[in-house]
């Protein structure tokens, strides 16, 4: 198969455009098992995005010559699929920028919260749940609390926290506040769309 070559933004302003996609599906979804669904998909997608919009402008920022420095290891924890988001987020704006991201609160916090949402809906703990009706016993149930609690909110406020997220890396960078709009409508897509 031959090479298929894009720019930087196509990736994320398609993924974001999947967001935006899946949540007007939850907001036109008629049953509530549809909404739950369309829930889960957003919240994990957002999460996503925010991953893959860090992994390709931080290689973008290290083809620099002001980062270059740091060009090896960040494509190597980029290519080692085992090196975790959170590393991500808490090392390279200080490997890069000596500023770190205020985790505990602001949009850092949201998005912290939002990958604990998302950590739950995939990671599930098992005690070994059992039920039993008219004495049939079923057992090794997982607990899925959080995701029949899915809410609105979840949905409504995924697409916020991903572009305020993407927003407080370029201010990290040292972008002027007055330009972050435009590279957001760039790496982003049109966000006048639904």
């Amino acid at each position: 198969m031959n090479k298929v070559l894009a720019s930087n933004q196509t990736i994320i302003s398609t993924y974001y455009n999947i967001l935006r996609n899946l949540v007007f599906d939850y907001r036109e979804a008629i049953n509530e098992n549809e909404k739950k669904e369309k829930a889960l998909l957003v919240v994990i997608m957002s999460v996503t995005i925010i991953e893959a919009f860090l992994n390709i402008y931080f290689l973008l920022l290290v083809s620099e010559e002001k980062y270059s420095q740091h060009c090896e290891q960040i494509s190597r924890e980029i290519s080692n699929t085992s090196d975790s988001l959170d590393k991500k987020i808490k090392n390279w704006p200080m490997l890069l920028f000596k500023k770190r991201l205020d985790l505990g609160k602001g949009v850092g916090q949201k998005f912290q919260n939002l990958k604990t949402l998302r950590n739950k809906l995939l990671h599930f703990q098992s005690d070994h749940n059992e039920l039993v009706v008219e004495n049939i016993r079923i057992s090794k149930l997982l607990e899925i609390t959080v995701y029949e609690q899915l809410v609105e909110y979840d949905v409504e406020s995924c697409q916020t926290i991903v572009l305020d997220f993407a927003s407080e890396i370029f201010r990290l960078v040292g972008i002027q506040e007055n330009k972050i709009g435009t590279l957001i409508q760039l790496w982003f897509g049109d966000l006048t769309r639904r």
